[in-house]
């Protein structure tokens, strides 16, 4: 199944005047529409849509607005024309009501009612199976430091409500965490290649290689990977700290330490990975609280 993305109404309509009178938050959403446009073709994925947003979409967008003063809308039209025909249309069979926390990290800025209902109704329908959300790095969003948003479907018919976990996407950084923990998990090889690659922090870290230290990983360690490390947000910590280790990152927060034979790096304050440095390969070990093996 490829990737579906529900794309933020934020970065699909806008208020003509804001961009005649040069608002900066209209250039910034826009740039991160192009952005997810960008990784989603690299992905394979489409964007979900149904037939009663694209319609609305259609009617808020100024078609008969002159764009030579704006240069951005006219990349705005071509979206609007050729992405919203490559969408996959969803067939929404409406079973609830939908809430999420935290409030106004996406569609923020939308003053259109119709839209937003729209919008709620399609991540109603997909909620099941835990749709991205390709949002832009909002001054809230970034208060908050929110990674995924949590939605409340309440259905109308047996009025059981269900609670799904909707990560969040709007910089290379959260792109490439979505990817490794979502289509290339847990093939840890190409999740940490991914990570250093669209990361280009990374490479300004004091000692950092061109090539990664090779790497493999003891059965005992996927044990205790699959035990432990089950959500997207601790999956994409063990990532970043496995891609600094392996690619020489000389970073204080990993904690490097010997403890006899073997060695251990922090993922976070809390877990842990052991490993052996044999000569130029590193063998991980094991996945674990801080004291792991009776270990503190």
């Amino acid at each position: 199944m490829s990737l579906l993305l529900i794309i933020d109404l934020a970065l699909l309509i806008y208020k003509y005047e804001d961009w005649r009178n040069g608002e900066e938050d209209c250039l910034s959403r826009f740039e991160a529409l192009t952005l997810h446009r960008r990784r989603l073709q690299q992905a394979g994925g489409k964007i979900a849509m149904s037939y009663d947003l694209a319609g609305v979409i259609c009617e808020f967008f100024p078609w008969n607005e002159e764009f030579s003063a704006v240069p951005e809308l006219r990349d705005l039209r071509l979206f609007v024309l050729q992405d919203l025909q490559r969408a996959e249309y969803i067939d929404i069979q409406t079973l609830g009501e939908t809430t999420l926390e935290p409030e106004g990290i996406v569609c923020q800025l939308v003053e259109a009612p119709k839209a937003i209902d729209a919008w709620m109704e399609l991540l109603c329908d997909r909620a099941e199976v835990s749709p991205p959300i390709a949002t832009w790095n909002s001054p809230l969003l970034s208060d908050r430091k929110v990674n995924e948003i949590l939605a409340i479907v309440e259905n109308i018919e047996s009025e059981v409500e269900s609670r799904y976990s909707l990560p969040l996407v709007w910089d290379e950084d959260s792109w490439a965490a979505l990817l490794a923990t979502q289509d290339l998990w847990p093939d840890l090889q190409k999740c940490v290649e991914l990570y250093f690659q669209t990361n280009p922090d990374l490479k300004n870290y004091p000692g950092v290689r061109e090539q990664a230290i090779p790497f493999d990983c003891t059965p005992g360690f996927w044990k205790s990977v699959n035990r432990y490390c089950k959500e997207q947000r601790l999956r994409r910590a063990l990532i970043q700290a496995v891609t600094k280790k392996v690619y020489g990152i000389l970073d204080a927060s990993l904690g490097d330490e010997s403890i006899g034979e073997i060695r251990r790096f922090r993922v976070t304050d809390f877990w842990r990975v052991h490993y052996y440095d044999r000569e130029d390969k590193l063998l991980l070990d094991e996945f674990g609280p801080h004291d792991i093996g009776g270990i503190g």
